[in-house]
């Protein structure tokens, strides 16, 4: 069995950056690989970066890939619980 995927999120998840991590995240769906998502950089979310996250989870989810979260900052985990997508996105307490 191969190594996860580690995704470095970037800084910002916001509008200006979704296409990006859209074209980061799309290949890796392919690949049946487990996947890390590494949130540790991330200092600023929107709904538009969020709903890519979520968009990409739940099609991991969906493939059956397994995928986990590390060093989720509290901007990442405040704007998920606001939007009510806290459990969709998997997200640890």
């Amino acid at each position: 069995m191969s190594s996860p995927h580690i995704v470095e999120l970037p800084e910002k998840l916001t509008i200006v950056t979704v296409e990006a991590l859209h074209e980061q995240l799309e290949p890796l769906l392919n690949e049946n690989n487990d996947v890390v998502l590494n949130a540790e950089s991330v200092a600023r979310v929107d709904t538009a970066g969020l709903q890519v996250l979520l968009s990409f989870c739940q099609t991991l989810q969906k493939q059956h890939v397994s995928f986990s979260w590390t060093s989720i900052p509290d901007v990442l985990r405040d704007g998920a619980l606001q939007l009510g997508l806290f459990e969709l996105m998997a997200l640890p307490e």
